[in-house]
């Protein structure tokens, strides 16, 4: 995928509505779908998909930096809210969405800007019919761990 350092537009949402969650992640992932705004702006590339799992990749660009040089840490929130949402978004059916309630993280390295290719990885942890957690990790690619979040997601039926 091209660098970009601007948003993505967004695929036209009546096409999304007829689809379910995981075939709208894999439409990413294959570049048949547009990323969106976000994950265009940060240069999230889809790299693995099924049911519950999402697995993603960028590389920290210059924008992205803090006064000390490395990724801000609000930067690091909307990488790790990016990567739980398509995972979330694999859970959902044709009828359904989803919103994220709550995310924590916890800050264990920085990563350098500009620096090597971040890793995201979200995983359900458990899953039932209304209420979904996720684990998700931004690491290195030697496995060095950046950031650990934790998030709550609500799925939702489309009104």
């Amino acid at each position: 995928m091209p660098e970009r350092d601007e948003p993505e537009p967004w695929s036209d949402v009546a096409i999304l509505a007829e689809l379910p969650g995981l075939d709208i992640v894999t439409g990413i992932s294959t570049g048949t779908l547009p990323r969106g705004p976000l994950a265009g702006l940060l240069g999230l590339e889809v790299t693995a998909a099924e049911r519950g799992v999402v697995q993603a990749r960028l590389s920290p660009r210059e924008w992205m930096a803090n006064v000390i040089g490395s990724v801000q840490g609000g930067v690091l929130v909307s990488m790790a809210e990016a990567v739980t949402g398509l995972a979330a978004q694999t859970l959902t059916g044709i009828d359904q969405n989803y919103r994220v309630l709550e995310i924590g993280l916890d800050y264990l390295r920085s990563p350098a800007v500009p620096g090597p290719v971040i890793e995201l990885r979200s995983e359900a942890v458990r899953a039932g019919r209304r209420l979904a957690s996720f684990e998700t990790t931004l690491c290195a690619t030697d496995g060095t761990v950046y950031v650990r979040a934790h998030a709550n997601v609500q799925l939702l039926h489309r009104a």
